[in-house]
């Protein structure tokens, strides 16, 4: 809750809505001290300050708002990345000729946060303009904008959202911006950049619309491909093309207790089933039935073939998958998230810092094994990229595009990061900092300490993961919700994969 004062001397509050995802502004009838009934809806919101040009202004991860005296709607005063400033931690004011002061945090995984302070004013920005959009900007990308913005003297991006970052989507509204920009792409009106993020990248890559990124590395005077954890490049490559590029990656896998599992350097959904029959369903921590079956999805495409087109749900393979999942559902009692207690033998984990590995080696009592998800062929490790920036094939401003994308393998951009950096020397500074403790992830962990050892594990489990997560939002979708009617015994397992089977052939169909 926030309360402001604006500069007519009316008190507003701005308060959670009934989604708890958006805000409502509600101002108090100083008469009856009591709440007006005049409501305002806001939207996601990160801040609210009352001002003197404006009633009030607000912010969100996207832009400034500014909301004259009765005024429903607010009116775009200017989005962060087009001034140059990062969305963390704003701090505004307004000065008496109109002008804004504003505060922001500059991310840095090697310290706290630094800040910017600038002093807004109009003017006119006469570089070549740059097109982007991306269906909602994830802080990463924001500030890799408005880094590039803030320094780059030819060249300035239009980043057009969706949506903001923190909003309350539904499936109906998400969906029907997916066909937007789809249809916008199919008009021939293509941005220079893509943010595919939350798009399906193995479609827009199968019809020719996002650049192969390789040649501009090879022809770059100032990227070597030996600086980097080249095995990322590999897991993200489709066909031998290089359809995005990102800055950090976190790892999906699953870190065990390296005496239990008698030097196992892998297991198979049977070894798993093993485990859990004999130490019940929650000695696996971070694990349910409809999580573990989204967790097998995101990292195996083995269901999907997006050359041809077609997919095998309603094989025998998927269905024993299904009912793995739904026997884990039925044992499972602990929440997603919950710390592990004495009875955890493994934990499902996102590692996105060395941190993730210190917890988990000091849970283990120093016998950390880096297990792997259940596949069949050893050690399986998938990369949840920080950013997806891909150049459109289409796009007339290619070399431009180029110049944003290859700031995001600067050893210096990966340093302020927030994931696993793939540039080795950004690796190695961001792994040396938060051995030191001066990394901003040992204040998320409360003072959480590193040792080399853990950086030793981080650095092998990065250079070993072979997979990509495969993030087709759509499809997941069709997929976990006949999941879920076979788990509350709607229908049968064989019911469910042919009702999969079937959607997601009508869903697949209708990309290609």
């Amino acid at each position: 809750m926030t309360t402001i004062t604006t500069a007519e001397g009316q008190i507003g509050v701005c308060a959670s809505a009934a989604d708890r995802m958006s805000y409502d502004l509600l101002h108090v009838d100083m008469k009856s001290r009591d709440w007006s009934e005049d409501r305002i809806h806001l939207g996601a919101t990160a801040g609210l300050y009352g001002g003197s040009t404006s009633n009030f202004y607000r912010f969100d991860s996207s832009s400034l708002y500014g909301y004259p005296a009765g005024a429903r709607e607010g009116r775009q005063l200017f989005s962060w990345t087009d001034v140059g400033l990062g969305a963390s931690d704003v701090h505004l004011g307004e000065l008496p000729d109109g002008r804004f002061l504003v505060l922001t945090a500059s991310p840095d995984q090697r310290a706290e946060l630094s800040y910017d302070l600038a002093v807004l004013s109009q003017g006119v920005d006469e570089r070549i303009a740059l097109s982007m959009v991306s269906l909602t900007a994830g802080p990463g990308v924001v500030q890799a904008v408005s880094d590039f913005n803030k320094t780059n003297s030819r060249y300035r991006i239009e980043l057009t959202e969706y949506f903001p970052y923190e909003q309350n989507v539904s499936d109906e509204e998400w969906e029907s911006a997916v066909l937007n920009l789809n249809t916008r792409i199919i008009s021939g009106d293509m941005p220079d950049i893509l943010d595919m993020s939350n798009l399906p990248v193995q479609v827009y890559h199968k019809k020719g619309l996002l650049e192969d990124l390789y040649p501009y590395m090879e022809n770059d005077p100032d990227i070597h491909r030996e600086d980097y954890f080249e095995n990322v490049f590999t897991a993200i490559s489709f066909d031998g093309k290089l359809p995005y590029i990102t800055d950090g990656v976190g790892v999906s896998t699953m870190l065990a207790d390296g005496e239990s599992m008698n030097g196992k350097t892998g297991w198979t959904l049977q070894d798993l089933e093993e485990l859990l029959n004999t130490y019940g369903a929650d000695s696996v921590s971070n694990l349910s039935g409809a999580f573990f079956l989204k967790i097998m999805l995101q990292t195996d495409n083995s269901f999907v073939d997006w050359t041809s087109g077609k997919c095998s749900f309603d094989s025998p393979e998927f269905i024993k998958l299904l009912e793995f999942a739904g026997k884990i559902q039925e044992g499972s009692q602990k929440g997603i998230g919950e710390e592990p207690d004495s009875t955890c033998m493994a934990a499902y984990e996102a590692v996105l810092s060395i941190f993730h590995i210190a917890k988990y080696r000091d849970y283990f009592h120093g016998n950390l094994k880096l297990l792997g998800l259940p596949g069949s062929n050893g050690e399986y490790h998938a990369l949840i990229p920080e950013v997806k920036i891909g150049i459109a094939s289409a796009g007339s401003q290619k070399d431009g595009a180029w110049e944003f994308v290859r700031t995001l393998l600067s050893e210096e951009h990966q340093k302020s990061c927030s994931m696993l950096p793939v540039h080795k020397g950004a690796f190695d500074a961001v792994m040396q900092a938060a051995m030191e403790g001066k990394s901003v992830w040992a204040w998320i962990y409360e003072n959480g300490s590193a040792a080399a050892e853990d950086a030793e594990a981080t650095r092998q489990l990065l250079s070993s993961a072979a997979y990509v997560v495969n993030d087709n939002q759509a499809l997941e979708n069709i997929i976990l919700e006949e999941a879920v009617a076979y788990f509350s015994g709607a229908k049968n397992v064989k019911e469910a994969a042919e009702t999969i089977q079937s959607r997601a052939t009508l869903y697949i169909n209708e990309q290609m």
